[in-house]
């Protein structure tokens, strides 16, 4: 989990996530043999994406011109905590409690029952 901004982050999210694929090619495997990577990266104390509204989004690589998914062995999953706004009177899913969790898990001195 990332606490805080960093420069040229999002280059360094790509880099590493081409390290975690390039990484699988050993010698003797063939490029068939390549499993895709998602890369989950959660943020804390900034917004990675300060565009995005939601406090999960996907990342694929599509073609510009005809919104085509056919690069598909990287994509990228981004949870940015500080988007995360709903109290704990107000979590609906699996998904809250667990983004409710992420957001306070710093100011929790035990372990209390979500629901």
């Amino acid at each position: 989990m990332q606490n805080g901004y960093a420069g040229a982050f999002l280059s360094r999210v790509q880099f590493y996530s081409c390290i975690a694929f390039s990484s699988q090619l050993k010698r003797g495997k063939e490029y068939a043999d390549l499993a895709p990577v998602v890369m989950v990266v959660i943020t804390a104390g900034f917004q990675a994406l300060p565009e995005e509204k939601e406090c999960i989004s996907y990342h694929q690589t599509i073609n510009v011109g005809n919104g085509k998914h056919q690069l598909k062995c990287l994509s990228y999953v981004f949870v940015e905590l500080d988007k995360f706004t709903k109290e704990a009177d107000k979590l609906e899913s699996l998904e809250d409690d667990w983004l409710y969790m992420m957001t306070k898990f710093d100011r929790a001195n035990n372990i209390q029952k979500m629901k």
